[in-house]
């Protein structure tokens, strides 16, 4: 059996491929039971060349116009072998599919008071003459809600915040932590149009400047060192809005969060929404109003999927 077989075979326990190659009959590999492909080689090199490095020559195969796919898209080819190597359940096919990934980096990826600080600083801790010039008077810089087209930026920012709280469904009198508050605007909505108490967590300067200046109690902290100032149960409800991503330690707080809240709320970018799937088979890293950074300058440094959080949650939550 050639050596792309070989890799087929592993990539897939269900389903089958029928490899087209120049100057060679169609092979058939993988064990059936499933989705059949038929997928064609352009040159003799391309095999060569996912064999390298897999996750990085069969991209740049497909992009090039050196892998093509007979009877169906690129979506289904990834599908079909992400589906039968989910993660979660380990498996030959992960680590055939991880041959050629670079970990030397792990060396360099502390995340320690200092350097989180300096990445925050970097991103947030910016001249308000920015700010003013394309934000709201509220300098609210997450999505807006626009219930009606004609609404000014200001009505429409108002609305979000509405409609998040809503949607937090919090009751009047409840104690709320809210883990990476940024400016503490949602905390100050939940307090004055909900009638919460609580607390925001913030480690850059300039946001946890603009919480005291609203009223917002806040503490400057770093979210990677957990938060063993609070005590289990001290609030009825835990928000995590848009910070998971940003977080090195994500288990720490996932935990932390079922242990000092009764009820924890997690809101992430989902990385498998079609959008950011479509611009990944494209051979580009998504950037769209939930992600609108690009590859080189985001804040985010993890990725994750809606999928991925529900089977990772119980575990890390027990």
């Amino acid at each position: 059996m050639a050596l792309i077989g070989t890799l087929v075979e592993k990539l897939l326990p269900k389903g089958s491929i029928t490899l087209i190659t120049p100057g060679k009959s169609p092979s058939t590999y993988g064990r059936g039971g499933g989705k059949h492909l038929t997928v064609r080689f352009t040159d003799r090199k391309v095999a060569f060349d996912i064999m390298r490095n897999p996750r990085l020559g069969f991209g740049e195969a497909y992009m090039d116009g050196r892998l093509i796919i007979e009877d169906g898209t690129i979506l289904d080819l990834v599908e079909m072998i992400t589906g039968a190597n989910r993660w979660e359940h380990g498996g030959a096919g992960r680590k055939a599919l991880r041959k050629g990934k670079f970990n030397l980096l792990r060396l360099f990826r502390r995340n320690t008071a200092v350097r989180s600080k300096r990445n925050v600083a970097h991103h947030y801790d910016l001249k308000d003459d920015l700010y003013e010039a394309f934000l709201d008077d509220d300098r609210q810089y997450s999505c807006a809600y626009f219930t009606d087209p004609g609404n000014s930026l200001e009505q429409a920012q108002s609305d979000k915040k509405a409609h998040i709280a809503a949607k937090l469904a919090l009751e009047p009198g409840q104690h709320v932590l809210d883990i990476g508050c940024g400016d503490g605007a949602l905390l100050d909505h939940l307090q004055r149009e909900r009638g919460c108490s609580g607390y925001g967590i913030e480690i850059a300067d300039e946001n946890v400047l603009a919480c005291v200046k609203r009223g917002v109690n806040v503490i400057q902290a770093n979210l990677d060192q957990g938060l063993a100032i609070f005590d289990d149960d001290t609030f009825d409800v835990v928000l995590q809005i848009d910070t998971l991503q940003n977080l090195r330690n994500a288990e720490t707080m996932l935990r932390e969060t079922a242990r000092v809240g009764k009820v924890g709320i997690v809101a992430f970018p989902n990385f498998a929404h079609w959008p950011n799937r479509l611009s990944i088979v494209r051979g580009r890293m998504p950037v769209t109003k939930r992600l609108p950074y690009q590859w080189y300058d985001t804040p985010n440094i993890r990725v994750g999927t809606f999928k991925d959080f529900e089977v990772a949650s119980p575990r890390r939550t027990a």
